[in-house]
């Protein structure tokens, strides 16, 4: 049920990462792009086996209990990016299936633009921002009309050069 006073709004950042920062959102990108190309090559298996596909739950308990025991590193990285990614994938191909997209493609390292979706979850996640900008955070969420709900994802994108 749908409420009429509230407001969705979406605050853009532009983030400077520290070096430390800068290595670790780099391991995201990479540890999302092998789990969801892994489980890309695992649904093509089990589809030209004529095998039932997993679901987005079966999958994301599979990459908990054999991918993070077979690559370690991949215990290192945001959980919540690499569940997102595995839904992702589940609901391109679904879009597939019912003739609503093209079928996935593999992530590629190449390229411009890299993505990955985490949850806001318990204060994971702060952006230290300068009083200029809080204050114009606090106009924007104290507007009487409207109640402000937080998003429950946030998005990071690579550009080249990062």
């Amino acid at each position: 049920m749908a409420d009429d006073n509230v407001a969705y709004r979406a605050i853009k950042y532009r983030v400077y990462p520290t070096d430390a920062q800068c290595e670790k959102l780099s391991q995201t990108f990479g540890c999302v792009r092998k789990v969801y190309n892994d489980a890309l090559s695992l649904q093509n298996g089990l589809y030209e086996a004529d095998m039932p596909a997993f679901g987005k739950i079966e999958l994301n308990v599979y990459c908990n209990r054999v991918w993070k025991k077979e690559f370690s590193f991949l215990t290192e990285v945001d959980k919540f990016a690499l569940t997102n990614s595995l839904y992702a994938l589940c609901t391109a191909r679904k879009n597939f299936f019912e003739k609503r997209a093209g079928y996935p493609r593999y992530k590629s390292r190449r390229g411009e633009d890299q993505t990955y979706t985490t949850n806001y979850t318990n204060g994971n996640i702060e952006v230290d921002c300068d009083s200029k900008l809080r204050s114009c955070r606090r106009t924007l969420w104290n507007d009487n009309r409207y109640d402000f709900k937080m998003p429950l994802y946030i998005e990071f994108r690579r550009k080249t050069g990062f």
